[in-house]
């Protein structure tokens, strides 16, 4: 059933987007859809963290996110990054100097809401390290980017999350010359 789905076109017709890197990974554009699955492990425990990933590229995920929340995830990073048997992402909230971290320790991509990252000097600063990196970012779209008028708002759809992100104001966008992003 679910195949029929699938090559029926239930899903829509594919919009065609802007190539990536994660890794050796392509994503966007005309390349294949990939399977990304994230950790449910608290990073910074590393021997958890790295038997999940396995477990996941073994299920077939071919990108796996884990969150770097806090400084034990930020010093486990690199020892998961050298030993993951995939491309890795990380996924930051709330402090730009994870992100800052995560790109020390060999990422593949990162993870950021910008509206709860900081000011645009924070988010200057991680661009500006994903770009010398060459480290794509995908900005993570939700109600935590919102503004208060959107939060309210009973239809919360990509778009309208999108442009209501106090973060969409910083000109110019993508900021400072940065073109290596996904939005979800």
């Amino acid at each position: 059933m679910a195949s029929e789905i699938i090559r029926g076109g239930v899903c829509g017709p594919r919009v065609i987007t802007r190539q990536i890197n994660v890794g050796k990974i392509a994503i966007g554009g005309d390349a294949p859809v990939c399977v990304q699955s994230m950790t449910c492990t608290k990073t910074g425990d590393a021997n958890a963290t790295l038997e999940q990933i396995r477990e996941l590229a073994t299920a077939g995920a071919e990108i796996v996110r884990v969150t770097v929340n806090d400084e034990a995830a930020a010093e486990a990073l690199p020892r998961i990054v050298r030993e993951s048997n995939t491309p890795l992402v990380a996924d930051i909230h709330f402090n730009h100097k994870l992100a800052l971290s995560s790109l020390e320790a060999g990422i593949a991509k990162l993870r950021i809401n910008p509206g709860n990252i900081g000011n645009k000097e924070k988010i200057r600063e991680v661009a500006a390290a994903a770009g010398d990196k060459g480290v794509p970012i995908r900005i993570g779209v939700n109600g935590e980017a919102c503004t208060s008028v959107t939060t309210s708002c009973t239809k919360r759809t990509r778009p309208v999350l999108w442009f209501s992100a106090p973060w969409m104001k910083l000109k110019p966008w993508p900021p400072w010359g940065f073109t290596m992003w996904r939005s979800a």
